[in-house]
């Protein structure tokens, strides 16, 4: 009979929204938040205050079991993805970043904090080795490098709106190595990574996708891009953001991309896609 009896006060337990976490510990909460207005929410397990837009988010989207307690009020910070300054407020399991440029509900966005914490462990990419590890040389080229297409500047669409970016290769390294958790991927041809500038031309922002361009030889052979894998792989090993990171208008980010073409291809030149 007490089992039955502590199992039914644990379960009211859970359904009132009474277990959370703070700081690694399982604790209860009640009330988990005190309402200091109308508008504003101040927490007391970490003296932490959350208003406006960023509670009403925070509510909606999975409140304290997904987002946690917040660990500092709203503040102004330089975001590491674009150089611009957003608000925002750091909590257990999220940093919050307001867009007013935005219409609801993307005025509120996540930062890719998940991004910024894995190249900062794992500089070159290979959980699987410590996060000292020198990412692996790329290989010799089969072929002399090619370096006419450097410096060429294309415009091609985004990738979910009729914004523009306009690319300017910055590198090309041919014939590149690339590994994933340790294990060296093998393509079909060779792997080729193009380093494009890519800057928003748009008055809008917009997001960089992954079928904006292809990648031509001197043949006038096309060549889409590779799969997820070596793309993700060579981000992670080269240091730069993922696909489809927002950037502002006037501003650009740098990404690498990877082409997976024929052994004997060169003399690289870039078309956009339609």
């Amino acid at each position: 009979m007490s089992r039955v009896i502590a199992l039914v006060l644990v379960a009211m337990l859970v359904l009132a929204g009474g277990v959370g976490y703070y700081a690694g510990t399982r604790h209860a909460l009640a009330p988990a938040y005190v309402m200091a207005s109308a508008e504003c929410a101040t927490f007391p397990q970490t003296g932490k205050t959350v208003c406006g837009r960023f509670l009403e988010y925070w509510q909606q989207n999975g409140a304290l079991a997904q987002q946690g307690l917040p660990l500092s009020d709203e503040f102004r910070e330089v975001s590491s993805v674009n150089q611009q300054t957003y608000t925002v407020q750091y909590f257990e399991r999220a940093v919050f970043e307001m867009h007013p440029e935005n219409v609801r509900p993307y005025d509120v966005l996540l930062t890719l904090l998940g991004r910024e914490k894995f190249l900062a462990k794992y500089p070159g990419g290979n959980t699987s080795a410590p996060p000292s590890l020198t990412p692996p040389p790329s290989a010799a080229p089969s072929s002399p490098p090619p370096t006419g297409i450097i410096g060429q500047v294309f415009d091609f669409p985004a990738a979910f709106n009729k914004s523009n970016f306009r690319g300017t290769v910055t590198d090309l390294k041919d014939n590149v190595t690339l590994t994933d958790n340790g294990q060296t991927l093998k393509p079909n041809g060779k792997f080729v990574a193009v380093f494009i500038e890519c800057a928003n031309i748009s008055d809008v922002p917009a997001e960089v996708g992954s079928l904006g361009f292809y990648l031509v030889d001197g043949r006038n052979r096309q060549f889409s891009l590779a799969g997820f894998t070596p793309n993700y792989s060579a981000k992670t090993q080269y240091g730069k953001p993922i696909l489809y990171t927002k950037v502002q208008p006037g501003l650009s980010v740098e990404h690498v991309f990877v082409f997976d073409v024929a052994p004997d291809a060169g003399n690289y030149r870039m078309v956009p896609g339609k």
